[in-house]
C-alpha cells in the first residue's frame, strides 16, 4: 500500500466520521426545536439574568482574584 493510498483512506474515514457527527448534531437540534415548539420554556427576565451573571462573576473574582475591578 502506498503512502498516498493510506492518506486517502485516512481522509475518507475522517470525512465519514465528520458526516456522522454532523448528522447526529442536526438530528439533536431538530429534536430540540420540535420539543421547544411543543413546550416552550418560560423566558427569564433579562435584568434578572444579568444580575445573576454579575453575582456569579463577583463570586468568581473574589475566589480566584481575577478581573478588572
Amino acid at each position: 500500500m502506498k503512502i498516498a493510498d493510506i492518506q486517502l483512506t485516512w481522509l475518507e474515514n475522517r470525512g465519514n466520521r465528520l458526516r456522522g457527527m454532523l448528522a447526529f448534531l442536526n438530528a439533536a437540534v431538530l429534536e430540540a426545536a420540535k420539543g421547544n415548539a411543543q413546550n416552550p420554556h418560560p423566558q427569564t427576565d433579562p435584568c434578572e439574568h444579568h444580575a445573576l451573571n454579575e453575582e456569579k462573576m463577583s463570586n468568581y473574582k473574589s475566589e480566584f482574584g481575577r478581573g478588572n475591578d
